[in-house]
């Protein structure tokens, strides 16, 4: 593919190239498009204080073929909050190694998908919630009710 879809700085805008034209990759925008407006529209919030492991993470529950299969899930151990802070900024989750960034986005993946498993919708407009308001993510993420 082509470019990169991409929230931009205008405004929550999703800009797709003619070959990303996929249900899965306009969900998988489209979510952090609703991140940003839950959040405020605060870039500050979304670029300074929301783990990307975590927006990636919840963006990528929308995409389920191929590299992000359960089966591919499977294979990959749930990461402590303690090494996800260690991949919480760009800078250290997209990296120029992309079979490292691949394995960013599958262990963010299955973070979210079993902090789902284990918590209501609530609880993550909570954490949301909570992040808009300028609270501590990992604080609440950790006991969000």
């Amino acid at each position: 593919m082509k470019g990169v879809p991409a929230l931009t700085r205008l405004g929550s805008y999703v800009i797709l190239p003619n070959d990303g034209l996929y249900v899965e990759i306009i969900s998988h925008e489209l979510c952090h498009t609703e991140l940003f407006a839950r959040l405020g529209k605060n870039w500050w919030v979304y670029y300074q204080k929301l783990p990307c492991w975590f927006d990636e993470g919840l963006a990528l529950q929308f995409n389920n073929t191929g590299t992000y299969e359960k089966n591919a899930l499977d294979t990959i151990g749930r990461w402590p909050i303690k090494k996800l802070r260690t991949i919480d900024r760009p800078r250290k989750f997209y990296l120029k190694d992309s079979k490292i960034t691949l394995y960013h986005y599958l262990v963010a993946k299955k973070e979210i998908a079993s902090w789902l498993s284990e918590h209501s919708k609530n609880d993550l407009l909570n954490v949301i919630d909570s992040l808009r308001e300028e609270g501590e993510f990992y604080a609440v993420y950790s006991t969000p009710r």
